[in-house]
């Protein structure tokens, strides 16, 4: 409308050229005014819209990664196993942010450029419907220039290269963030890090090449688009040849000219739209992939078990199962974990103790043999039952960027502050915690403080307690401790283990020579099984492992060593 209301004021000031009265002054006010007013209608309209859009934008992302989240935690392991971390990441932010850019900025973008496009058109074709075809033309050859490169298959091989080139970035960042304490020790710098260092220089390659053959393209359709007079002009010269005197004529292809500068903006955001869907379908095909994945089964009605020992019965495991030649990291293990007993699983490293423990809580799914608790195949629990009946407290502890009491309560959003407490105390960390500032209100990690190995296993340990399950798995509980918070750990794990089955892995064998049983692990397969006695007295790998374990304790710096 601005634009119709400034070819209108030209249109009043030529006609009436030399003869201007007060009517049409007031005339030319009015069509300012209304110019102005509609200018102003339209900021309203384009605040409303956009007001709008955002709302329903972030409405749409929560839920999405609300879904995300959910999904993720549905599958197995093998899927984390096989997506870095930094790839997930880039789509739960990164991928879901474009569907926002779509969402909000050029869905209506795409919607004003549209409507705006087809409302000039038709005031053109209103005035002369010949200039308006020489118009069309040219916007047609500029767009389908444009489309073909980048709705071709070369443009979609440019956006699938550029999605991978970022997931690499993404996890050599992750990695090389992790890494940040042996890079500095060593003495390195960005630069020496290989992995992230070629991600980088590769990405910047890409979007070098990337834009060098976009350059061309981009240069007709802006040249075509932005110096479309140069088209009309000729071609209206010609007609107001053939009839000179004609100011009607004139005026049209006055018209013509400025509302061409008024049919840029929308044209550039209608072409605009297509690389942004690109982009984004990229993105939904990685958040498709999640979608898509199969979670683990969860039968329609579970059972639930009376007691609770744990059997594997023949139970073999591949990581890469669906290969051709599958190496099995388990190979046929079948043993019992009786109800209210320790049983320790023991071997030399890599030798499949750790993913034995996994397989009962379904971290990873079977494809032959059988895991039951108390008689019933884990397959027939539903999952979060099997999740209320296992505890696992890893190696690796990990506490989220939270108080210290949501730590400990780890979504458990029933428990009371009594029983938190008590937890702590059972775990020997309420001493610890009741000497920081804020007590169970400290917040954990940025922001926050930060604890030592031996502390956050026991804040685990105490999220273990709390939740109270049946039977528990130690997957080295104590691996990372210093010898005070060792003593304490014992201390929580004595605590812990009580009136369960306990599964328990250790390379530290002082820990398990009085577990109810013991069973060497080496290469997937069960060895040797039985109390620390006899299996010290058969003189098998067992007997190997201990005697190289009291040498080890006993280890000291001698005069020579010096």
């Amino acid at each position: 409308m601005p634009y119709f209301s400034a070819f209108k004021v030209i249109e009043i000031a030529a006609v009436n050229h030399g003869a201007l009265n007060e009517g049409h002054i007031r005339l030319i006010m009015t069509w300012v005014i209304a110019g102005v007013a509609c200018m102003g209608g339209g900021f309203v309209f384009m605040y409303a819209g956009s007001l709008c859009s955002h709302l329903a934008a972030f409405k749409i992302l929560y839920g999405l990664r609300m879904n995300l989240a959910k999904k993720l935690t549905e599958l197995p392991l093998g899927f984390h196993s096989e997506n870095s971390t930094g790839k997930i990441r880039k789509i739960l932010e990164l991928n879901i942010e474009k569907i926002e850019q779509w969402i909000a900025h050029a869905l209506p973008d795409y919607i004003s450029g549209m409507v705006g496009f087809f409302v000039i058109l038709i005031m053109l074709f209103g005035v002369n419907v010949w200039l308006t075809l020489v118009f069309l033309a040219v916007v047609f050859v500029g767009v389908f220039i444009a489309t073909r490169f980048s709705a071709g298959e070369k443009g979609m091989e440019h956006i699938r290269q550029r999605q991978k080139s970022l997931e690499r970035i993404n996890a050599s960042a992750v990695q090389y963030v992790n890494g940040m304490a042996a890079v500095k020790i060593f003495n390195r710098s960005a630069e020496s890090f290989q992995s992230f260092r070629k991600d980088i220089y590769d990405y910047q390659n890409f979007s070098i090449k990337y834009t060098k053959d976009f350059r061309s393209v981009f240069t007709i359709l802006s040249s075509l688009i932005k110096g479309i007079a140069l088209f009309i002009l000729p071609v209206g010269t010609l007609f107001l040849k053939s009839n000179p005197t004609s100011l009607n004529y004139a005026l049209s292809i006055c018209m013509f000219l400025i509302l061409a500068s008024g049919i840029v903006a929308p044209i550039f955001k209608v072409v605009g739209i297509g690389s942004v869907v690109k982009d984004i379908t990229g993105g939904v095909e990685r958040i498709d992939m999640i979608f898509n994945t199969p979670s683990l089964s969860d039968p329609e009605t579970g059972e639930s078990p009376k007691t609770y020992d744990v059997c594997f019965s023949g139970v073999k495991f591949s990581y890469n199962a669906k290969a051709e030649s599958p190496i099995f990291a388990v190979g046929g293990v079948s043993f019992s974990a009786e109800e209210g007993k320790i049983t320790a699983l023991v071997g030399p490293s890599g030798g499949g103790k750790s993913t034995i423990a996994q397989l009962i809580p379904r971290f990873w799914d079977i494809e032959h043999g059988e895991i039951s608790i108390g008689g019933v195949n884990i397959k027939q629990i539903k999952v979060e039952d099997l999740n209320n009946i296992v505890s696992f407290v890893f190696q690796d502890c990990f506490l989220f960027f939270d108080t210290i009491r949501e730590n400990i309560r780890g979504g458990m959003t029933d428990t009371g502050e009594e029983e938190i407490i008590a937890s702590a105390k059972a775990a020997q960390c309420h001493d610890f915690i009741s000497a920081l500032p804020e007590g169970y209100d400290t917040l954990i990690g940025e922001g926050g403080i930060y604890l030592s190995g031996g502390e956050e296993q026991r804040i685990n340990i105490s999220r273990a307690i709390l939740k109270n399950t049946p039977v528990l798995v130690l997957d080295e509980a104590t691996a990372f401790a210093d010898s005070e918070n060792e003593a304490l750990l014992y201390r929580a794990i004595k605590s812990l283990i009580q009136n369960k089955t306990v599964i328990m892995i250790a390379h530290r064998l002082s820990t398990i020579v009085n577990a109810d049983k013991i069973i060497v692990i080496d290469n997937g397969k069960i060895l040797e099984e039985g109390t620390h006695a006899s299996l010290v007295n058969a003189g098998g790998l067992y007997s190997e492992l201990y005697t190289a374990y009291t040498k080890n304790v006993e280890w000291t710096v001698s005069e020579e060593t010096k």
